[in-house]
């Protein structure tokens, strides 16, 4: 469009017939009734309006000299029925009917809604009043004036409004630079001619990722559903092969994020030591020390949960490794929110409290607000140490089901679930966050409810967990974080690599419209 409105896209003739200015009386009016209210006049384009020297034979003129936008037409919905007169609106065409229609060809602008979408329309039609057509041309190629008024973008001309509308008054007053008549009909059949080739183009990138996307899957998928080493080993050498075509783009990355996680929790990321004290042996540790706080009234009595078979469990672990209830890794508590009326809860409070949209970070370092002992006291709150997890019960968009990790001693609210270690092995709970990490959308679909679904205790309580022995803990959780610092390093070099691309895809194109071509 800036080659083709600057006059870059084809060469001048200068045998052509200059373009003119239409004089005040002169019409080329698709219009079938006759107005009589006069018209404003337009003035010239001074030169200190115009940004360039017009090419040879163009001139610079006023918007509505080159075509004159009007508004459309009431028809009521009744009559909007099957005919031979399709119907626009200013989001395109909305149907046919069967009365009389504007002569056409003609172009169809937005006035109110989708203001600035532009239609060319190659026969008889029927504008709607939500929509302006071009009256006149005076003289113009209805396609090329399409181009111009998209060229023009005219959202610029809207009223700042509780429902915007074209100002086509305003629109008039642009100037546009109006090449000869012969020029602009070649103009459009250049513009057609690249824009074909701008569809072939898209179209082969849509199959390029297509392809890019199924075969990235599959790799992954693979490298997932391994069973022994032999196919990991496989899987692993596919991926190194085809690095290059499975991360090109950073939305990539997420999904090596998630495989990551997902081998972890399954027991492939690291290898297993036979002499690794059995995971089973961690959950009875845990389960003691549970009846003990219990038993001193430190800890509430959890609620006890049905047993599970081997036919409840996803996938099988390795040697060592049990599957467990999440509920069984710690203790899992909730909050409330204090009155926010009584004053003496909030008035110079010092206790961090916590509300789920602070599970948007890894590590929660400061509360959403401080509360007083006196809120503690009254509303049954639970100071939960460092090093819990919490879980957002619901929340805004992609809040339900987030995880982090609590860094300081504090209080939450009804919305957040609070998964408190028994144990002071920091080790577990880093693993247990990577497995609610993975499990992230899983958990999201336990959700019920209508407008806010959410999650309950009782449901996260009932989570299942691959749970590896404590050591392999150790070494899980550590290589994880390598490899999602390598990811983070990768995730932004191919950021700055798509904006680079870009950039100089900018260049280019500005270096092509400066130079003509």
């Amino acid at each position: 469009l800036d080659l083709a409105m600057q006059g870059k896209l084809v060469e001048q003739d200068p045998e052509e017939k200059p373009a003119s200015v239409p004089s005040p009386t002169s019409s080329s009016s698709n219009q079938p009734r006759k107005r009589s209210r006069k018209r404003k006049q337009l003035k010239d384009v001074t030169p200190d309006e115009q940004p360039f020297e017009p090419p040879e034979g163009w001139l610079w003129v006023r918007l509505g000299k080159a075509a004159r936008l009007r508004r459309g037409f009431d028809l009521p919905v009744r009559k909007r029925v099957p005919g031979h007169v399709p119907v626009y609106g200013s989001n395109g065409p909305l149907g046919t009917h069967n009365e009389v229609g504007i002569r056409g060809p003609g172009v169809v602008t937005g006035r109110s809604g989708s203001i600035g979408k532009v239609h060319y329309v190659p026969g008889v039609f029927w504008p709607l009043n939500t929509a302006l057509y071009v009256e006149d041309f005076f003289g113009n190629d209805p396609r090329f004036i399409e181009l111009m008024l998209k060229y023009v973008n005219l959202q610029r001309f809207s009223s700042y409004s509780a429902v915007p509308t074209l100002n086509r008054n305003v629109a008039h007053e642009e100037p546009v630079l109006v090449p000869p008549f012969a020029e602009q009909i070649r103009i459009v059949a250049r513009f057609d001619e690249l824009m074909a080739l701008c569809d072939d183009l898209e179209a082969q990138q849509q199959h390029r990722n297509t392809l890019q996307t199924q075969f990235r899957a599959s790799a992954l998928d693979a490298l997932m559903q391994a069973e022994d080493g032999d196919d990991l080993d496989q899987a692993w050498a596919r991926i190194r092969e085809h690095w290059a075509d499975l991360t090109d783009h950073p939305d990539c990355v997420d999904e090596i994020r998630q495989v990551i996680l997902q081998l972890a929790v399954r027991g492939k990321l690291v290898e297993q030591d036979p002499d690794d004290e059995p995971a089973s042996v961690l959950l009875e540790h845990i389960a003691a020390e549970k009846a003990r706080l219990v038993k001193e009234k430190k800890l509430r009595k959890p609620k006890k949960l049905p047993p599970f078979n081997q036919q409840d469990v996803p996938f099988s672990v390795p040697s060592g490794w049990s599957w467990c209830y999440l509920n069984d890794t710690g203790a899992i508590g909730t909050g409330t929110t204090p009155s926010t009326s009584n004053t003496e809860y909030y008035s110079n409070g010092s206790i961090p409290w916590v509300s789920s949209s602070l599970t948007g970070k890894d590590l929660i370092e400061t509360g959403t607000s401080n509360i007083t002992m006196l809120a503690v006291r009254e509303c049954r709150l639970r100071i939960y140490p460092p090093g819990s997890l919490i879980v957002a019960l619901y929340g805004q968009g992609k809040t339900r089901g987030q995880v982090a990790w609590l860094g300081i001693h504090a209080a939450v609210n009804q919305a957040c679930a609070a998964i408190e270690p028994v144990l002071d092995v920091e080790p577990l709970h880093r693993y247990l966050m990577l497995v609610l990490q993975r499990n992230y959308n899983k958990l999201r679909l336990k959700a019920a409810g209508g407008a806010q679904p959410n999650l309950n205790l009782g449901k996260l309580a009932s989570m299942l967990v691959p749970l590896p022995p404590l050591a392999e803990q150790y070494r899980i959780v550590a290589r994880v974080n390598e490899l999602m610092a390598l990811c983070d390093d990768l995730e932004q070099h191919l950021k700055q690599t798509h904006h680079l691309r870009e950039a100089l895809a900018g260049a280019a194109t500005h270096a092509v419209v400066q130079l003509g071509g």
